[in-house]
């Protein structure tokens, strides 16, 4: 598996059309484009794609593409050939217990095909073998049940949650046979 710290990209197993690369600033007019084009949809995953000073133009996409590859968190848009057809990202939380975090989103005319799937699986699976860590934490809003199915269907497990948002988690496989 590529390690995205170098290549900036993950192949994703069984999808050759399918892939993770991290984000880039000539990627800002694609991904502007498909969040404009999903407001409405997007508004079902937690963050508010109204903002302009993040996502009301091409021009302050690209500003936050930027600021995204000065942290250590991984941003990655989800290709499905040349399409940019959602985003990821993955956390190395850095905290004792080794957790990483993710989280996703598809443009809604790319629902439904796998890509959500297939992409969490890559990103749990690139968290445990290349980052070592003991879990990979999620969340999604209640009112999310495509998130929610994804999640259950990769093998998360609900942990907790509050009134508007369930927080899943996924323990490394490896990890939990050594104990």
């Amino acid at each position: 598996m590529s390690d995205i710290l170098t290549e900036r990209r993950l192949e994703i197993p069984g999808e050759p059309d399918l892939r993770l690369r991290q984000l880039v600033p000539n990627d800002a007019p694609q991904l502007f484009e498909v969040i404009d084009f999903n407001r409405e949809h997007l508004v079902t995953f937690g963050e508010d794609f109204t903002d302009p000073e993040k996502y009301g133009s091409p021009e302050t996409v690209e500003a936050l593409i930027d600021r995204y590859n000065r942290r250590l968190t991984k941003h990655l848009g989800i290709w499905a050939g040349a399409t940019l057809v959602g985003k990821a990202y993955l956390d190395p939380l850095y905290s004792p217990e080794a957790k990483s975090e993710i989280g996703y989103w598809i443009g809604g005319q790319y629902v439904r095909k796998g890509h959500a799937t297939n992409t969490v699986r890559t990103l749990t699976r690139f968290a445990f073998s290349m980052w070592e860590s003991s879990s990979v934490i999620a969340y999604a809003l209640r009112t999310n049940e495509a998130s929610i199915r994804v999640l259950l269907r990769t093998g998360f497990m609900p942990a907790y949650g509050n009134k508007s948002a369930l927080r899943f988690e996924l323990y490394n496989p490896d990890q939990q046979s050594q104990s």
